[in-house]
């Protein structure tokens, strides 16, 4: 219970502050988006506490691998989806494409 009152504050600071922010420059503000935002960072916290104990610990030991396994694979699906820009937007890149 104490986690969902920590993401419940998390969550809380997040929308408060970025309503703030978003009200000094409303033309560029989106509601989508900062929703969006809550929304992600409400997946990856449940993703690392294994949805508050619900998920069965495959892995084991003490530094919770499986949370932190499971938060990754759900970032980079979240980055490859085609609702983002795809892979090619928010990848490395060693070449330097010319201006």
């Amino acid at each position: 219970m104490n986690g969902l009152i920590g993401l419940g504050g998390v969550l809380a600071l997040l929308l408060v502050v970025g309503a703030c922010i978003g009200a000094m420059d409303r033309r560029r503000f989106s509601w989508r988006w900062l929703m969006a935002a809550a929304l992600l960072v409400a997946i990856n916290d449940a993703l690392l506490t294994g949805v508050y104990g619900l998920l069965p610990d495959v892995i084991g030991g003490s530094w919770n691998w499986q949370g932190k396994l499971l938060a990754l694979a759900a970032t980079l699906a979240i980055a490859a989806s085609p609702l983002s820009d795809g892979v090619a937007a928010v990848s490395c890149c060693f070449r330097r494409q010319a201006v």
